[in-house]
């Protein structure tokens, strides 16, 4: 399996159109953890990974490798959260590859991650729904987290149901980072193969 997406670039030398490939994921998104422990660390497949590098490699083309961070704490990574995401080794930043490699882990699927960007010149429809399917991602994990937030007011203390309230949460965004993942694959994977493959 293979993920294509954005990212946001965590490094001066990145550059709008950069292509960067994944080798593995700093977890700081909330759906991961439901699946694994803090100790994990989700990799993409190194055999695929480098079949994608050099399909990439171009006079034209500026490639990064390493890790990406993903979050979904919407408006609190502040300086020092990024800050320690750096110090972590992450390149850049998303808010799907931890979730995407973990359960491609967990189901023993070999995957990796390719974030593209601008360098494909997709057509303004496609940039809109991209936007789109971007924008209900962003108010799905803000929903998320008020519901979190919500019950953890409401019940302090563990409790059975405010574990199904949470796991619920959960459960949709993780349903729908799926659908942005079949999104993006419809629409970015076509000019993305054309591009690596010469075609103009």
């Amino acid at each position: 399996m293979i993920r294509l997406g954005s990212c946001g670039a965590l490094r001066e030398d990145m550059k709008i159109g950069d292509l960067i490939i994944a080798d593995n994921a700093l977890c700081g998104d909330g759906v991961t953890p439901y699946y694994v422990g803090k100790d994990f660390i989700p990799a993409a497949d190194k055999s695929l990974s480098d079949q994608l590098a050099q399909l990439a490699e171009g006079p034209l083309t500026r490639l990064h490798r390493g890790k990406v961070w993903s979050t979904d704490a919407i408006l609190r990574e502040t300086r020092e959260v990024v800050q320690k995401a750096v110090d972590g080794g992450a390149i850049a930043v998303d808010m799907v590859s931890s979730t995407f490699l973990t359960i491609a882990q967990l189901y023993k699927i070999p995957a990796a991650v390719i974030l593209v960007g601008i360098w494909l010149h997709l057509p303004p429809r496609d940039w809109a729904v991209l936007a789109l399917t971007i924008g209900v991602v962003l108010a799905v994990e803000v929903g998320n987290t008020a519901i979190e937030a919500l019950v953890d007011l409401a019940s302090p203390d563990t409790h059975p149901l405010a574990k199904v309230a949470k796991d619920a949460a959960a459960g949709a965004v993780l349903i729908l980072a799926l659908a942005a993942v079949v999104v993006g694959l419809t629409i970015l994977g076509p000019p993305l193969w054309a591009r690596l493959m010469g075609s103009p």
